[in-house]
This record gives C-alpha cells, sequence and structure tokens, in this order.
C-alpha cells in the first residue's frame, strides 16, 4: 500500500509541476472574496473578514456560499 501511494503521490506532484496554468481566474462577484482567507494574493484584502459579518452576508440570501451550496460538490473519485 505504501507503494501505491507513493506512486499516486508521484504522480499528483509530477502533474502540479507540469501545470503551466499560472494564473487562476478570478471571480467577477468580489463579494465572494469578503470572507476568504487567500484574499490578499489577489490583491483584495488584507484580511478576511469577521464571521459576525458572514453570518449577516448568508442570512441576506445575496451569497450562494450556504452550507447547502456545498453538498452540490461531487466527490473525488479514488
Amino acid at each position: 500500500m505504501y507503494e501505491q501511494d507513493f506512486r499516486q503521490l508521484s504522480q499528483l506532484i509530477t502533474s502540479i509541476h507540469q501545470n503551466t496554468e499560472t494564473v487562476f481566474p478570478l471571480t467577477p462577484d468580489v463579494n465572494r472574496c469578503l470572507f476568504c482567507n487567500y484574499r490578499s494574493f489577489c490583491d483584495r484584502g488584507d484580511k478576511a473578514g469577521e464571521f459576525e459579518h458572514w453570518v449577516d452576508w448568508l442570512a441576506s440570501g445575496t451569497g450562494d456560499a450556504s452550507p447547502n451550496a456545498y453538498q452540490k460538490v461531487s466527490e473525488i473519485d479514488q
């Protein structure tokens, strides 16, 4: 099993190194970035928003980042 894991991880690492796409596309909806921990990498703020504001944003119905939205994500086949 160790050898299988090693081969799979090696393939993933090789795939990452061979990726030529240098920039990830940014979402045009900057409101989605308000609570992202990585928003400083995209020059969309210095730090993520406060949790209380996130709860208010979800309750307003303007965001689709509700827990139900994540149920639409399919599982990764192993």
